[in-house]
């Protein structure tokens, strides 16, 4: 028995009042949970080793990381260069579509001033032909007033 056994059953029996036989199983069973707790404990050496395996798995995992990047940045980097080829092309077919429809628009919109010129001459023709009827209206009716007012003066005024 060691000392601290003996001065545990010592407690036991005369302080908490247990017979000798329920103080030597406490006892024991204290013992025993200590000599437990020290064979569970982590000694210096223990931390220290566990300190290089975690140290050695962290470069490792580091290691596989770096790799891991490496490998999606040369990824993303094609991934990219694909995407711009891509967009270049689709860039160079819209600047294509677009010149086709501004070459049709200036075809339309051609067409559209010749007709509109075409109809501004024949709507001046018709316009002039308007004003020479009106023109003519009016000299006749000019001269159906001269010719009154000459009837008056000659009428009237002999």
């Amino acid at each position: 028995m060691s000392v601290m056994y003996v001065a545990t059953l010592d407690i036991l029996t005369e302080k908490g009042g247990f017979n000798p036989q329920a103080a030597r199983a406490i006892g024991e069973a204290i013992d025993l949970e200590i000599a437990r707790s020290r064979d569970t404990s982590a000694t210096r050496d223990d931390v220290g080793e566990c300190r290089r395996i975690l140290g050695e798995e962290i470069a490792s995992l580091r290691g596989q990381a770096d790799r891991n990047t490496s490998g999606l940045r040369s990824e993303i980097k094609d991934e990219i260069a694909g995407l711009r080829v891509e967009l270049k092309e689709d860039i160079s077919a819209l600047r294509a579509q677009v010149k086709e429809d501004i070459g049709a628009l200036r075809g339309e919109l051609k067409e559209d001033i010749s007709t509109l010129r075409a109809q501004i001459k024949e709507d001046m023709s018709a316009l002039r032909a308007e004003l020479v009827r009106w023109v003519f209206v009016v000299i006749m009716g000019q001269t159906a007033m001269l010719l009154g007012v000459l009837y008056f003066f000659v009428k009237y005024l002999k």
